[in-house]
């Protein structure tokens, strides 16, 4: 999932083959670092961006004409550009609160509560962004603005936010895991996964009066079994740990990567 760029034209082209590299000493005698920093005013994503951009001199007429078509459209359009630039901020901010990076040193549960928690938050700050964008989008005309818009229109749109919002709800609100699993060669549990319940399934994991009528009609259905571990039994409690551990894993990962694709985006 990459966002279009509003640097170059989208035909394909590698950017070091349609710019000059300009020298350092040229940075230098210009002194074009201490303008950057008076620019920026301490925005390290606006200082890196333009100091990207200023490294390589366009060679094309069309690659001008495209970055002076998008400058156009933003000074044209100022204030929108301002309010959607700070959301994105605080959209990349967001991921700086949760620890997802050193998933090797983390248990799967506090990599899927933490993975969850800033899904939670990304979306509540992307409901908006999605309905600026719906509202106000087409007062851009530029193809780079143009394509940008478009992109998240279709990647963050609101069926889509309301999609992952229920996936966060289902798994936050789940009165813990329930684990489906495959027997595997040697009558060993495999490929363990994270199930989601049936819809009307009671919370609390008790049957619910309709389900209880119905078995008393059915009479002799399969039943439900439960088994408590004294938490004294180490063992037995290590085990449960690490059967927990296969199944949420995946879903913790997939989920953590997930935030981390959104939050670069």
């Amino acid at each position: 999932m990459k966002a279009p760029s509003m640097l170059y034209p989208p035909d394909g082209s590698n950017p070091v083959d349609v710019t000059i590299e300009v020298p350092a000493e040229v940075f230098a005698d210009l002194e074009l670092d201490y303008l950057l920093d008076c620019m920026a005013e301490g925005d390290e994503i606006i200082r890196t961006s333009v100091r990207d951009a200023f490294a390589g001199i366009l060679v094309r007429g069309d690659d001008i004409r495209f970055r002076q078509d998008v400058l156009r459209d933003c000074m044209l359009n100022e204030d929108l550009v301002r309010d959607l630039y700070r959301r994105f901020d605080a959209i990349v901010g967001a991921g700086e609160k949760y620890p997802l990076g050193i998933l090797s040193l983390s248990t799967p549960e506090s990599v899927l509560s933490s993975a969850l928690a800033l899904v939670d938050d990304l979306l509540g700050l992307l409901y908006p962004v999605s309905e600026i964008l719906a509202s106000e989008g087409g007062r851009f005309d530029s193809d780079g603005l143009l394509a940008t818009v478009a992109f998240l229109e279709e990647h963050f749109s609101q069926d889509r936010l309301g999609e992952l919002a229920w996936h966060v709800r289902t798994l936050t609100e789940s009165p813990g895991f329930l684990v489906g699993a495959e027997l595997g060669p040697g009558q060993v549990a495999a490929d363990h996964s994270l199930m989601r319940r049936r819809a009307g399934s009671a919370r609390s994991g008790a049957p619910s009066l309709l389900q209880r009528i119905l078995h008393r009609i059915r009479g002799n259905a399969a039943g439900s079994y439960s088994i408590s571990i004294d938490r004294r039994d180490e063992s037995s409690n290590v085990a449960l740990e690490d059967f927990k551990a296969r199944a949420v894993g995946p879903t913790a990962n997939a989920i953590a990567q997930s935030a981390e694709s959104i939050g670069a985006v």
